[in-house]
């Protein structure tokens, strides 16, 4: 037989048994309960079901009148229970009824087990515990009774569970250990069996810290089985080099890419396998002066003669102020390096096709821009020759037609209509033959341009041109024709666009460079650069930009073009003169009306006239014209002036 709580406790003592197995606690709390049983006295347990169920075995078929009530100790508890905390008030509200018809039911002493501080502990609040093991201290002074508590061990297997465990114990006048530090037919004091119990927390405290420390160098020693498996056989090269050069180690993958053996590469001097001396020689200095690299390019050699190109990143361990090895992580880039080389190659051929497709891009629009200023001479051209030339003749028939039908009122006034309407038409086509073909072109750039301002002002645009009247240049027919162009695409934009009605024409000589300006004060738009694509932007179309740049560039010419949202635009035309020898100032030749003398005419001297015309229905009218004025007479005629 060996002691235990139930054999030391007295009708009015307050005792906790610790135990390791159900089985014990309930064969502990069978003796206790039938104890009471057969000495009159009534038990009251407050237990969990198992609990209960297994004590109800034991006392089954014994005649206790009563004198035995069994509760659950989670609904007990939550009688009680306020927030979590055992509140004093209700606690004995709880339990001084139990005690008064418990005593009342034998003879006047109870015995009672209960687990419901265990199961506050478990729970994990152990204040909570603690208090209400004071709040049955305290119910004890008022009331006769023994109270049996009960805690598992293996609950307080932690050194941080020492001091609440001894104050658990100090909360009782027995303390007895669990089942495994009992010996048989051994018995015990209640001193001894408190210092013992002591002890075996301890021992459960040092059993768990000793199999914590164990797991813990477990863990320990599988991470740096990984750590050591994930440097050595990981893809990236890696490998440590001493202060004096040697390498110290090399994983897997640096061995492979580079060929050697371990016992080749390892306790060799890293200066040996590198191409490049100054390259490893700059490494080494500014790793043992404490820096960090990244990217560094490097190469090396293999052991089959072939090379690596690889980036370096690595930096170096300190003990003490004392350098000790590298950690150089090596990248091989070999294959990245033909690539980026093979790339470089394709896009310098690629450019080089680009740039000839771009210079034939603008060989196109060059001789584009001289079919299209052919085609508009040749049809210019077409419109004076032959429908001028007959409109003229059709003018003076009807100018003949109505002399002769004076004394026809009704028909003189058709006939007059039919001159407004043939006015009209010849001045529609002499204005269609300026727009194809502007003849002011054959008088120079800066003529022309003054021209081509007076002509915009039937689009409502006042634009003020500011030419020097000394500057005149020599200029070919592409080039003058090309800027004239221009010129006109830019006003018309300006007219479409600008939402202004005003702009300026500023031709200057800046050394070798004819620079031709067209500005505006208008809404402008966002974007500064002459775009490469065919995309539109508001306030001008990118094509006709693109268009104007490429057909410059062809001749050897810049264009560019500034704008800002409400502060206008701004485009500037260069031109090279180097070479020409065009640039000088206009000569004061004389002009068309002094260079025709005067002519006086005396109507009594006749005026002999030599017609000559190549076209022949104009040199017809012409003559029927010349002929019905008096004093002119026409002598001859001629086709080509042969």
């Amino acid at each position: 037989m060996h002691t235990s709580a139930s054999s030391l406790i007295t009708h009015s003592d307050h005792a906790v048994q610790f135990y390791e197995q159900d089985a014990f606690l309930v064969n502990e709390l069978g003796c206790y309960i039938q104890a009471g049983l057969s000495a009159g006295e009534s038990v009251i347990v407050i237990a969990s079901a198992p609990h209960r169920a297994a004590l109800a075995a034991r006392v089954n078929g014994q005649v206790v009148g009563g004198r035995y009530v069994a509760l659950d100790d989670a609904v007990t508890l939550s009688q009680f229970l306020i927030n979590g905390w055992p509140d004093s008030e209700r606690f004995h509200a709880v339990a001084e009824p139990l005690l008064r018809q418990a005593a009342a039911a034998g003879n006047g002493r109870v015995r009672i087990f209960g687990e419901m501080v265990a199961r506050l502990w478990e729970a994990g609040r152990l204040d909570a515990a603690l208090h209400l093991e004071k709040l049955w201290n305290e119910l004890a002074t008022q009331y006769s009774f023994s109270l049996l508590c009960a805690y598992k061990i293996r609950d307080f297997a932690h050194h941080k569970h020492v001091h609440h465990f001894e104050q658990i114990c100090a909360a009782h006048t027995i303390a007895t250990p669990a089942e495994s530090a009992l010996l048989p037919e051994t018995s015990l004091d209640a001193e001894t069996a408190r210092s013992l119990t002591m002890f075996q927390q301890k021992a459960y405290a040092l059993e768990t810290e000793v199999g914590r420390r164990q797991e813990l160098e477990r863990i320990l020693r599988r991470r740096e089985e990984e750590l050591a498996d994930f440097l050595e056989n990981g893809v990236e090269c890696l490998h440590q080099v001493g202060p004096d050069g040697t390498i110290l180690w090399a994983n897997k993958a640096e061995l492979t890419m580079l060929g050697y053996q371990a016992e080749e590469y390892v306790g060799h001097s890293i200066t040996q396998f590198h191409i490049d001396q100054p390259t490893i020689a700059d490494v080494l200095q500014r790793l043992l002066r404490g820096e960090t690299l990244y990217d560094y390019p490097a190469r090396l050699r293999c052991k089959d003669g072939s090379i690596k190109e690889v980036l370096i990143h690595s930096n170096g361990r300190w003990e003490d102020g004392t350098f000790r090895y590298t950690r150089c992580f090596t990248r091989d880039i070999t294959e990245r390096k033909r690539f980026e080389q093979e790339l470089d190659r394709r896009v310098e051929a690629r450019t080089q096709e680009l740039v000839l497709s771009q210079q034939k891009l603008r060989a196109l629009a060059a001789e584009l821009s001289l079919s299209e200023r052919r085609v508009r001479k040749e049809i210019s051209t077409e419109l004076h020759d032959y429908l001028a030339q007959l409109l003229v003749v059709l003018r003076l028939k009807l100018v003949n037609a109505t002399e002769l039908a004076v004394e026809h009122p009704k028909l003189t006034q058709v006939l007059k209509e039919a001159d407004e309407a043939l006015d009209e038409s010849i001045h529609y086509t002499r204005s269609l033959m300026a727009d194809l073909h502007p003849s002011v072109l054959e008088w120079g750039l800066p003529l022309a341009l003054r021209w081509l301002g007076e002509k915009f002002r039937k689009h409502r645009l006042t634009v003020e041109v500011d030419i020097p009247e000394s500057l005149t240049v020599d200029l070919s027919e592409n080039q003058m024709g090309l800027l004239f162009q221009s010129v006109r695409e830019l006003l018309m934009n300006i007219v479409k666009h600008a939402q202004t009605d005003r702009a300026q024409i500023s031709l200057r000589l800046q050394g070798a460079e004819l620079q031709l300006e067209v500005s505006d004060k208008g809404k402008g738009f966002g974007g500064v650069a002459i775009p490469l694509t065919v995309s539109t932007q508001p306030g001008m179309t990118q094509f006709g930009l693109f268009s104007i740049r490429e057909r410059m560039e062809a001749m050897g010419g810049q264009f560019d073009i500034h704008s800002s949202p409400n502060e206008g635009t701004r485009a500037r035309l260069i031109l090279s003169l180097a070479g020409r020898g065009g640039i000088s100032s206009l000569s004061s030749n004389p002009s068309a009306s002094e260079a025709v003398g005067n002519v006086s005419h005396d109507a009594t001297v006749t005026l002999r006239v030599l017609l000559v015309e190549d076209h022949e229905m104009v040199r017809q009218g012409l003559r029927g014209v010349l002929e019905s004025y008096p004093g002119i007479q026409v002598v001859a005629e001629a086709r080509n002036g042969e």
